[in-house]
């Protein structure tokens, strides 16, 4: 009978994890890694265990797996040439090679895709020394 009266005990507080919030260095290692075509788990391991749960949030977050599609690459490349930006401010932007950023945008103009054709340096010199009358 002693049972009956038993108090149940109350189950014991699971102690709650702090949450890491990673810095913006931590996400952008994160998504360079990704765009040279490391796995999760592979990003896992070599930004000292992050989860591969957080990396999944980052890459739906960001966009990823639209971003490395090559195609969407170039046309990102071809917006941002239009709208003025030089060829090295597009390859820090989109983290390819310089050189690679000049062949798609060469191959661009060839195709005829891309309307905006900078001005070369000699154009420019020759503007700004034109005497004004």
């Amino acid at each position: 009978m002693d049972n009956l009266h038993r108090i149940p005990k109350k189950p014991l507080k699971k102690s709650k994890e702090q949450r890491v919030n990673h810095s913006k260095e931590v996400k952008d290692k994160a998504a360079r890694y990704y765009f040279l075509g490391l796995l999760l788990p592979e990003i896992s391991k070599l930004l000292d265990g992050v989860p591969i749960r957080t990396l999944e949030k980052w890459q739906k977050s960001g966009n990823w797996t639209e971003i490395k599609n090559p195609i969407n690459l170039k046309n990102k490349v071809l917006q941002l040439f239009e709208a003025g930006k030089s060829r090295k401010q597009i390859s820090v932007i989109i983290g390819r090679a310089e050189c690679t950023i000049y062949r798609w945008i060469k191959e661009a103009r060839e195709l005829k895709k891309i309307s905006r054709i900078p001005k070369t340096t000699k154009e420019k010199k020759t503007e700004t020394t034109a005497p004004q009358i």
